[in-house]
């Protein structure tokens, strides 16, 4: 098929664009970002992803994947429409729809009633007649097809979360709709044919239903996923007051296969560009239809609390007294394995130190450009090693594996007397960091 992707430069549109394009489809990737356009055109990917910028050289060099800046051309050309612009949360809780907007408008006189547009944008339920409102203000026919395709990708994980998906969501009206998507999803379902071998998976559950359904189960997974990682933050919070270790206990916890043990990593709380965004926008929405949702509260009034919790013990390894204190932070990215620092709660625990006086020197494997844009009063050094010069207090916020080769006994050499480790991820043991000459706090473990 035809398909042009929309928001094809973003993370969800260019995992959408390459693994369409590698089933074998005729794909365009449409994005207003010229800078990032012309670095695709290039098989430079703007993000990290293992086997992204493979994927791009193979996909344009088979003529099956090409970038542009023209939106309304790329629809013109295409039978169906992926839309997946981002959807950033307000002050308020509310979902900001401007790049919705831009992109509708943009649209809109191109499309066709034979257009099939399907929103893989994570929206509102409702915004639909959004949608239709937009189109018909623009000048453009609202007689199209519409669908929702949610997307259920991880940063780091999306290529091999896309070709081995854990199930696709189909919501729409129209029987058209449904029937072009079976079409597209058909290699993942019935193990319709595709013109390149791709390691890929079969029989995925294939859920049909309406939009409103699609959209709440992308709301109630995310939501589900956040209230996992507030349990497991409270229970460690109670295994310091009685003494046991996090880890054990999650360990057990998690062998009942009624539970599992993924989400279940005590830490410094969920971050990132979807978890906490869909969980606010849930309690928005479903607020303004007249519903207290209490629980999904709890989860976030819980998240907001750990970073309360890590400030507190950085100020007890510090005898209470953070400002003037050099602090150096390893970890920026809100997870290992991306350079995404946007919403990561180790740039919030950086923007409380400084407020408090602290001078916070930090490094990152991949996302010091990021935050950078976001934090621009820390000093940021590409040696990890560099953060542990003359500092009173090393903080761990994101769990990179090459933390671990760290020489902790010689690093603690070059910093301040009394030297003090706050592992804000449980990455190392509190033996390897009290060996090497480091006072030591955790997340859940006991104190003593």
């Amino acid at each position: 098929m035809d398909i042009a992707v929309i928001g094809g430069a973003g993370y969800v549109g260019l995992i959408t664009a390459v693994g369409l394009a590698k089933l074998g489809h005729n794909v365009i990737g449409t994005d207003i970002n010229s800078a990032r356009i012309e670095m695709l055109r290039k098989s430079i990917s703007p993000i990290h992803e293992p086997g992204i910028e493979e994927a791009l050289a193979e996909t344009q060099s088979l003529g099956t994947l090409n970038f542009t800046t023209d939106t309304e051309l790329a629809v013109k050309n295409s039978n169906v429409v992926f839309l997946a612009v981002g959807t950033p949360p307000r002050h308020d809780g509310s979902t900001d729809l401007n790049q919705l907007r831009t992109a509708v408008t943009s649209m809109a006189k191109a499309l066709t009633p034979d257009t099939v547009l399907v929103i893989k944008s994570t929206l509102p339920a409702g915004t639909l007649n959004v949608i239709k409102g937009l189109l018909a203000e623009a000048g453009g026919t609202n007689k199209i097809d519409f669908v929702i395709n949610p997307e259920f990708l991880s940063e780091g994980n999306g290529l091999n979360d896309f070709f081995f998906p854990s199930r696709i969501v189909v919501g729409t009206e129209s029987n058209r709709g449904a029937k072009i998507l079976r079409e597209i999803f058909a290699p993942f379902t019935d193990g319709g044919s595709i013109t390149t071998d791709i390691l890929m998976s079969r029989n995925v559950p294939y859920i049909e239903t309406d939009p409103v359904d699609a959209q709440l189960i992308k709301y109630a997974s995310n939501a589900f996923l956040a209230t996992r990682v507030s349990f497991i933050n409270e229970v460690a919070a109670i295994c310091e007051q009685v003494g046991a270790d996090i880890g054990k206990v999650a360990e057990g916890l998690g062998y009942d296969p009624r539970i599992g043990h993924r989400y279940l990593q005590a830490g410094i709380g969920f971050g990132g560009p979807c978890l906490e965004k869909d969980l606010v926008a849930l309690i928005n929405f479903s607020g303004l239809e007249g519903h207290t949702p209490q629980l999904l509260k709890a989860v976030l009034d819980r998240n907001d609390e750990q970073i309360r919790v890590i400030i507190r013990k950085i100020s007890g390894l510090l005898d209470n007294q953070i400002m003037g204190k050099r602090i150096g932070v390893l970890g920026l990215a809100f997870k290992p394995g991306t350079n995404d620092a946007r919403s990561s709660l180790s740039l919030r625990v950086m923007t409380s130190l400084l407020e408090m006086g602290a001078h916070v020197v930090a490094s990152d494997p991949m996302a010091i450009p990021d935050a950078k844009e976001i934090v621009t009063s820390a000093r940021y050094e590409e040696d990890p090693e560099a953060v542990f010069k003359d500092a009173d207090l090393i903080l761990f916020l994101t769990a990179w594996p090459e933390y671990k080769d760290l020489d902790l006994a010689q690093l603690s050499k070059v910093m301040k007397k009394a030297p003090s480790i706050m592992d804000g991820v449980n990455l190392m043991s509190r033996k390897a960091i009290e060996s090497a000459g480091f006072k030591y706090a955790g997340i859940g473990k006991p104190t003593g």
